[in-house]
């Protein structure tokens, strides 16, 4: 019963804030700032009603200021907790088109400048891809991608897709991979500390030469 609570308590929250969300992003269009702000504000609030602690490692290494590809590891829905936790000011997101029409969600998530591809065909993805090359290096953005494409499902990390690591070569911008520790073997929201995640930061790469 409380996990059920604590998800209607989620969703609320998540329909409040991007109500609210939204319409400052109108004022700041497609200006992943407006991701910051929102991790900052529903990312905290998220954390308290599932009763989430994270231990942060090497946020240090966090750094956006000059282009660079993030990767992450996709395990479920509740990734978009997690990574409300890595609060970047200018990076955006890849994600599937079909978010565009999430309640809510989908509207801010556009506003926000984040990159929404097609996946129906080989020549929609390459021209998706194309764009995010155009993201970082003309608007010198930086970009989170989770290359295993879909989510684990608590089976451990999948297959990775090239897109990720072909765009930083393309660019020659480093990698830098981020990495949770299982939702699934580690999260009960039945119990009142629903329990703990690791949120890592690996050192970067460079794709230079590459």
């Amino acid at each position: 019963m409380l996990g059920f609570i604590r998800l209607i308590l989620l969703g609320l929250s998540i329909a409040f804030c991007m109500v609210i969300g939204s319409i400052f992003a109108v004022f700041s269009p497609f200006n992943p700032v407006n991701m910051y702000y929102m991790a900052l504000v529903w990312g905290n609030i998220a954390k308290a009603i599932l009763g989430i602690k994270f231990k942060k490692v090497n946020f240090k290494e966090l750094d956006d200021t000059q282009p660079c590809v993030f990767v992450m590891n996709h395990q479920s829905n509740f990734d978009i907790v997690i990574a409300a936790q890595i609060r970047l000011r200018n990076t955006v997101t890849l994600g599937k088109k079909e978010i565009l029409y999430f309640p809510f969600f989908g509207v801010w998530y556009w506003l926000s400048g984040n990159i929404l591809i097609k996946r129906e065909n080989r020549q929609a993805v390459i021209r998706s891809m194309m764009r995010v090359n155009k993201t970082i290096t003309k608007k010198k953005r930086s970009i989170l991608i989770m290359p295993e494409g879909t989510r684990s499902k608590g089976k451990g990390l999948g297959e990775f897709k090239e897109g990720a690591f072909r765009t930083a070569i393309a660019t020659g911008v480093p990698v830098v991979p981020i990495m949770s520790s299982s939702w699934h073997q580690n999260i009960k929201l039945n119990k009142l500390s629903a329990g703990a995640l690791t949120i890592k930061v690996g050192k970067s790469f460079s794709t230079k030469g590459m």
